[in-house]
């Protein structure tokens, strides 16, 4: 599976240039309508700022951007707006264990008013309705924490996308791996070029997850 992002080399959210680096290859291979799952295998793996970090990169460029962030537990189905500016709106959907279908419309809905929908829900194994989401969205981005411990949900995860007929562009480390060398990006020890950007980088992204 690709990894063609990385956290700054702080370890804080997102750099700005590493999520515009993320969103040009998505224009390219999706085009400037799309509808995006970000999610993970396990808690913590980052992908709340990864969606973050996309929604706002994509509303910065002009697009009308929805970040749907999914709130697991809920007894009902239940949506209310976080924010609203300029070109960016932020909303809370709570879903529990019976909110599939809902989510569905709502999802479909969304992206018929909005240029680009960025879907937040993790860990993915946790609820049906996410899974759900990931069957009707263009693509799913897997955020992934460098150097944590494998979990059964990882090797599970797969199956579950595949067994829903989800399209998996690739994954995001969301952590660097060690203190990089000169000339090499956070979390591997491969040469940058000049831009700092990988080789990996500079091509579209590979829509056929690999181990």
């Amino acid at each position: 599976m690709r990894l063609f992002a990385d956290r700054n080399e702080s370890g804080e959210p997102f750099a700005p240039a590493a999520v515009a680096r993320l969103r040009v290859c998505l224009e390219a291979q999706l085009g400037i309508q799309t509808c995006l799952l970000v999610s993970s295998a396990a808690a913590d793996d980052g992908a709340d700022d990864l969606a973050a970090g996309l929604a706002r990169s994509f509303a910065a460029e002009g697009f009308q951007t929805a970040h749907v962030r999914l709130v697991l537990g809920a007894a009902e189905f239940h949506v209310a707006t976080r924010t609203a500016k300029k070109t960016y709106t932020g909303i809370d959907v709570s879903v529990g264990s019976r909110s599939a279908k809902s989510l569905e419309a709502l999802i479909v809905s969304t992206r018929s008013r909005y240029d680009v929908v960025i879907v937040e829900g993790a860990p993915l194994p946790d609820c049906e309705a996410i899974l759900q989401a990931a069957s009707i969205v263009d693509g799913v981005i897997l955020a992934v924490r460098a150097g944590r411990q494998v979990v059964r949900a990882d090797r599970e995860i797969m199956p579950l996308l595949t067994g829903v007929g989800a399209r998996v562009l690739g994954a995001v480390m969301t952590r660097r791996l060690e203190t990089p060398q000169e000339g090499a990006v956070p979390g591997t020890q491969a040469p940058a070029d000049a831009g700092g950007t990988r080789p990996e980088l500079r091509k579209p992204l590979n829509t056929a997850a690999s181990s």
